[in-house]
């Protein structure tokens, strides 16, 4: 049975989107490994994993109204302002991909491949970005491995959707997306128990 203190963290975990989408992309990329790993596609599991996938793509869209907010934020850092314009292409994209997809609006298959990519490449120079900094806390003993290793992961995962041929197998992208997921969950959750006590 789930404790108080475990429900308190799950509400104010699920109170931001970007908490709702942790949990979702854990839950996805686990599925994924497990079938990977087992050999058996489990077809309810795998159902629900593309279910939570394209919910993913939705709660996104809200992500574009955070980004460009953060563009005009004050005295913005150089680090911090590519950040900030990255997010403020890659959201946008992503979300114009999903109408595209889901033939909401009219896109040709190949420009909906090029929109994907260049959205996954403005995630990619953000995760560099964010792994630079990263690296450069950890010399001065401020920043945790963890978060290096969920950064890099993520760059890995970017990197590999940038271009038309994957240089990552099915196998390598659940198991580096686990190990990214599962990194920014706990980070979430560790913060949301901080939130809640």
């Amino acid at each position: 049975m789930p404790t108080g203190t475990s429900l308190a963290t799950l509400a104010v975990l699920t109170e931001q989107t970007g908490g709702i989408d942790k949990i979702f992309r854990t839950a996805i990329y686990s599925i994924r490994l497990f079938a990977a790993l087992t050999g058996r596609e489990i077809l309810p599991l795998l159902k629900l994993a593309d279910v939570l996938s394209e919910t993913r793509y939705v709660l996104r869209i809200f992500g574009s109204i955070f980004s460009i907010k953060d563009l005009f934020q004050a005295n913005l850092k150089k680090r911090e302002l590519i950040k900030a314009l990255t997010m403020a292409v890659y959201y946008p994209l992503d979300a114009l991909y999903l109408l595209a997809f889901k033939e909401i609006i009219s896109i040709n298959p190949k420009h909906q491949l090029e929109i994907s990519q260049w959205s996954c490449r403005a995630w990619a120079l953000y995760s560099i970005v964010e792994l630079s900094e990263l690296l450069g806390l950890w010399e001065q003993g401020r920043s945790p491995v963890l978060a290096i290793v969920q950064s890099a992961a993520d760059m890995l995962l970017a990197l590999n959707w940038s271009w038309d041929r994957f240089a990552l197998s099915s196998p390598a992208v659940a198991g580096i997306g686990t190990i990214s997921a599962s990194l920014s969950l706990a980070s979430a959750v560790s913060t949301a128990n901080k939130g809640s006590t």
